[in-house]
């Protein structure tokens, strides 16, 4: 019988070293350009409880009106502007970074060797942050990911969930564990008695779906039978969010208009609830009338270019013609896929090669602006994003609140791990936290196109 290169190895192990090659090659996407976009609408670094702004929402036009020449008619009644002082809250969000004593030891007595993990750890978490800053920049501020439209067992034991919304599976990532919940939050749904929580082994974006490794609350994993019968008991009356989240919003009364969408969760809202247009209040804004968001609704129609076009008409009509400089269109990558195949037969979508940002892609031209298309892994599959240049300095999108830093006590930043028999464990611990919120002070400059599709 041939020997197996394995098995040859091994018998020459008492005579040659292991070689590792060098570095650790990581298999999962590390972008997060959202969150390099966000950062740059950054205005403040103070901490505080909260930041008060003032919104006018009326000229107090009906004190303007016509009257007869020579007809002694009376001034018209006076009419003040409408305005407002609202209020954002801050959120606050933590990251813990856990690794061997044993490691962390070598590591500082031989960094030459050992720091390569160390660092990499370190690494790892940060982009985990940026990317979950981009992740929740497109959302609406509870946290949901999804309901199941359909569950189903693979490889045995594990669950294949496919999402009722259609863009819930980019909202997670590989590893994140998910649990199930009633539609008014509280505890979690152990479906069936046995399943508690899910981690995500894998992402199935054309089918909207991820396969979770399912758990019981033990940390237990389910037996193919208990699988099945977890399986079949999923339905959409079950809300998935992440596990750890603390709270999970009662989704029966969210957007009513009287509960403050910064106070559902401790998630950061945004871009689905800073340029809402339902009625729902954020940051003591009601987003309806003049300070709601812009959109236009395709009406389930296929992704084309007189979308942008009208869709800029009419946020120009809202705000003001020439009063904001457009360049940004930011959407999902597959409406970047929809519009290549529009470029072959609609001359108003450009090649654009822009040295100055060193952007090259495609742009459509409405008026003075020229919109560079840009995509995102996060966006969902029927938003297009109209963003105005300088946002910040325009008071549209403004970042408050201090980036992640170390938690330190007495000067020091790691800590033991605690047992949870009691005592602690050979592990380390570091923590970090950062305190922000997103807001705009001028919804309306937020433009979107909604509810289209795109080429299967």
């Amino acid at each position: 019988m041939a020997v197996s290169q394995i098995d040859a190895a091994s018998q020459l192990g008492k005579f040659l070293q292991i070689v590792y090659s060098n570095g650790i090659r990581n298999q999962i996407s590390e972008d997060f350009r959202d969150w390099e976009m966000v950062s740059k609408f950054k205005v403040s670094d103070e901490a505080a409880r909260s930041v008060n702004f003032l919104l006018q929402t009326s000229l107090g036009a009906n004190a303007v009106q016509w009257s007869a020449q020579g007809s002694g008619a009376a001034f018209p009644s006076s009419q003040k502007i409408d305005s407002g002082e609202k209020s954002a809250g801050f959120n606050e969000i933590f990251t813990t970074i856990e690794l061997e004593y044993d490691l962390w030891d070598r590591a500082m007595n031989s960094p030459h060797k050992y720091a390569g993990p160390l660092e990499t750890e370190i690494r790892s978490k940060g982009i985990a942050q940026k990317r979950r800053l981009s992740i929740d920049f497109h959302g609406d501020g509870t946290g949901l990911i999804s309901t199941a439209a359909s569950a189903s067992v693979v490889n045995t034991t594990q669950i294949k969930v496919v999402l009722s919304d259609e863009s819930g599976e980019r909202i997670c990532e590989y590893g994140d564990l998910v649990a199930f919940f009633a539609q008014t939050g509280g505890s979690t749904v152990n479906v069936n008695g046995v399943l508690n929580y899910g981690q995500v082994v894998e992402k199935l974006r054309e089918e909207n779906a991820i396969v979770i490794a399912p758990f019981t609350a033990a940390d237990v994993a389910l037996t193919a039978g208990e699988a099945a019968t977890a399986a079949a008991a999923l339905s959409s009356s079950d809300y998935m969010y992440r596990r750890d989240q603390p709270t999970k919003a009662d989704l029966t009364t969210a957007f009513n208009g009287s509960n403050e969408v910064n106070n559902l969760t401790e998630v950061m809202p945004g871009l689905e609830s800073l340029a809402a247009s339902d009625g729902r209040l954020v940051h003591g804004i009601v987003m309806s009338g003049a300070s709601a968001g812009t959109s236009f609704d395709a009406s389930s129609e296929l992704l084309d270019i007189s979308h942008i076009q009208k869709a800029m008409s009419k946020v120009k009509n809202v705000v003001g013609q020439g009063r904001y400089k457009y360049q940004q269109l930011l959407g999902s990558t597959e409406s970047m896929d929809t519009f290549i195949d529009s470029q072959e037969t609609d001359r108003r979508l450009i090649s654009i090669n822009d040295e100055k940002r060193g952007a090259k892609g495609f742009g459509y031209v409405h008026g003075n602006d020229t919109l560079l298309l840009e995509t995102s892994e996060f966006a969902r599959h029927d938003r297009l994003w109209m963003l105005p240049a300088g946002a910040k300095e325009s008071g549209v999108l403004e970042l408050h609140g201090k980036d992640f830093k170390e938690v330190k006590v007495d000067g020091q930043s790691t800590y033991l791990k605690p047992s949870s028999g009691g005592g602690h464990t050979p592990d380390i611990r570091k923590y970090m936290f950062g305190v922000m919120t997103l807001l705009t002070k001028h919804p309306a400059a937020i433009n979107q196109i909604k509810n289209f599709t795109n080429n299967a």
